[in-house]
């Protein structure tokens, strides 16, 4: 079950060339969810990120379904399409989805297929999870998510989401103050 983790576990690593290593750690490095993370943390995600390749016609996510990996794609072409709608993005090199499936337990909003030959990495919920539990980062996803939930910020990006959760301090108070 994915919503069950250790943050002692160890997860299998691949093998990646130091070109792959690096689109990933550049990839990452500017998305919300890992913005924040140190250096070694952020290698211990890439360390455990499995090469997926692809065809075009091929369905990397569906619809409907839950899902429990993120992705980033290295090279190639891939379109989200969404039933009700069509198609709603294409993602080329650098492009990266499936995030939600980090921070929810819901179902896919949408499905990505592959429009010519695909060369991706895929992070397991588990991992992220894990590396997250180990460090201050998961303030920041916690308040993403939080974000997330508020009804007038649908229209901000996830980019937008992350930028204000930096933004935002704590406070606690007791009850009556």
């Amino acid at each position: 079950k994915s919503d069950d983790f250790n943050p002692n576990a160890s997860f299998a690593k691949y093998d990646k060339s130091e070109e792959s290593e690096s689109f990933l750690k550049d990839t990452l490095h500017v998305h919300y969810l890992f913005a924040n993370l140190s250096n070694d943390d952020l290698g211990k995600i890439i360390a455990c990120m499995r090469p997926i390749e692809a065809i075009p016609g091929e369905y990397i996510i569906r619809q409907g379904e839950t899902g429990d990996l993120f992705y980033c794609l290295e090279s190639g072409k891939c379109k989200a399409t969404v039933e009700t709608i069509g198609d709603v993005m294409e993602y080329g090199r650098g492009g990266s989805f499936g995030e939600l499936a980090l921070i929810y337990n819901s179902p896919r909003a949408a499905s990505v297929i592959a429009s010519e030959d695909c060369r991706l990495f895929a992070l397991e919920l588990s991992v992220f999870r894990s590396v997250l539990a180990n460090t201050n980062s998961n303030n920041s996803v916690n308040l993403c998510e939080f974000l997330k939930k508020c009804p007038f910020l649908d229209t901000l990006s996830n980019e937008q989401i992350a930028k204000l959760s930096g933004a935002l301090d704590s406070s606690t108070y007791e009850d009556g103050e």
